[in-house]
């Protein structure tokens, strides 16, 4: 699942750390979804890293120690990566090949630490996570058929199921623009939600997930008349 998309998003003096973040994530993917290990040791593994998360671990080059001192430096919590232990939890257990069902689930258990991640470092009110988890899981699945990923394309999910999924996750997603209190956050998801859509369309149309330059050039000009015309409204207001 390909995060590229989101890089877009991340504060220029945080992305040392997202990308160390990212590091991580992919770690965590190869040994607890790809590797063909017994269940029980993959159980062991997780058991070994959550110990290993929540102790203070001695300054040295590897991934997690320059995490927990970008964590410490930047006051954040760690939970923001024992979050990962429930996907890799629910992934190390689960049989192949996958279903519609059980992708489905990997993509919403994956999103949910992003997004809090994503929020966090933009200093985001997180009573938008759900929205913007649902953002978030439509990305990485656009990712996902961009990339022609082996996991999408061995799991039985038709075109007409991923555009029903799409479709519910950007609705859900619409309420962004007005809740964001970040002008740079909410201008750059807004490029990203509309280039979403047009993905959207593409796949519907059978179409290959490509956008040329004056779809290109809509989208910044769309994003653009979005990022003027949408008013900030607290989510305190009632109906949002």
């Amino acid at each position: 699942m390909s995060t590229d998309f989101l890089t877009s998003l991340i504060p220029v003096s945080y992305l040392e750390l997202w990308n160390n973040y990212l590091k991580f994530v992919d770690l965590g993917k190869r040994r607890f979804f790809y590797e063909n290990n017994k269940i029980s040791i993959k159980e062991e593994k997780l058991r070994l890293l959550e110990k290993a998360i929540r102790r203070d671990l001695p300054v040295s080059d590897n991934i997690l120690s320059r995490l927990q001192q970008s964590f410490l430096r930047e006051n954040l919590s760690v939970s923001l990566l024992s979050d990962w232990l429930i996907v890799w939890h629910y992934t190390a257990m689960l049989p192949t090949p996958l279903n519609e069902k059980r992708l489905s689930d990997i993509i919403g258990y994956a999103a949910s630490p992003i997004a809090r991640m994503i929020l966090v470092l933009n200093n985001e009110n997180l009573s938008i996570y759900l929205p913007f988890s649902s953002f978030v899981s439509a990305v990485l699945l656009v990712s996902m058929e961009i990339e022609k990923s082996v996991m999408l394309k061995n799991t039985k999910w038709s075109r007409k199921q991923k555009c029903a999924k799409l479709n519910g996750w950007l609705k859900n997603s619409r309420i962004l623009l007005n809740v964001i209190r970040s002008k740079k956050l909410k201008f750059k998801t807004a490029l990203i939600l509309n280039k979403l859509k047009i993905y959207v369309q593409l796949l519907q149309n059978n179409k290959q997930c490509k956008i040329g330059f004056l779809d290109e050039i809509r989208i910044f000009l769309y994003s653009i008349w979005q990022f003027m015309t949408i008013r900030y409204k607290s989510v305190a207001i009632r109906g949002v």
